[in-house]
């Protein structure tokens, strides 16, 4: 249930960012600098969505994700987006990575920094690291730097490739328990993020 539950919603999460954005600060090294996913009720993302049934595009559409409420839990904000169907679930990040909080606990999503090879469990199961710098095109734009995670079990998988600071550019996701593969691919499109 936990998995689904994470398959689900990052059908609805996902961030991007540009090597030449002027909306992000960048270091010396030219890194962006903050979050790993920035978290602000004045951020959006666009994505481009498609779902396939047995390699057959079934569905192609533009979703957004905007995240509008926030709940404080021990002097700390999490924020969440109303709109969607897990309302009660929040979201932070924390100087180990992107954290989720469901109204009885807080469980890592996405560890960063992190390197690759990196597994660890989540409330959803094992992830890992896959590659921590990824050059990576969408039809937002072209990214370096990206870290892709992946989860998987015997019949499912999720990628997530996520540009720190930013968020995350590009979901895949697929189930074949049911015996015809179910797949869904987002690609951000357009995006907006205050630092």
């Amino acid at each position: 249930m936990k998995y689904t539950f994470c398959m689900l919603f990052f059908c609805f999460l996902f961030v991007g960012c540009s090597d030449d954005s002027t909306n992000n600060p960048v270091d010396n090294s030219g890194e962006v600098r903050g979050n790993l996913i920035p978290l602000s009720i004045y951020n959006y993302w666009v994505y481009r969505y498609e779902s396939y049934r047995g390699g057959v595009l079934v569905q192609s559409r533009l979703d957004t994700l905007r995240f509008d409420s926030t709940v404080t839990v021990q002097n700390n904000t999490w924020f969440g987006a109303k709109d969607r169907k897990f309302a009660d679930h929040f979201y932070q990040n924390r100087d180990t990575g992107f954290w989720e909080y469901d109204g009885s606990g807080t469980s890592i999503w996405f560890k960063y920094p992190v390197e690759t090879g990196q597994t660890w469990m989540s409330y959803s199961g094992t992830i890992r690291c896959e590659l921590h710098n990824e050059y990576l095109q969408v039809p937002a734009g072209t990214f370096s730097g990206c870290v892709r995670y992946r989860q998987s079990d015997v019949y499912a998988y999720s990628i997530h490739k996520i540009k720190p600071g930013v968020g995350i550019l590009y979901q895949e996701q697929a189930d074949s328990a049911t015996g015809v593969c179910i797949k869904s691919v987002y690609r951000l499109s357009d995006y907006h993020v205050i630092p």
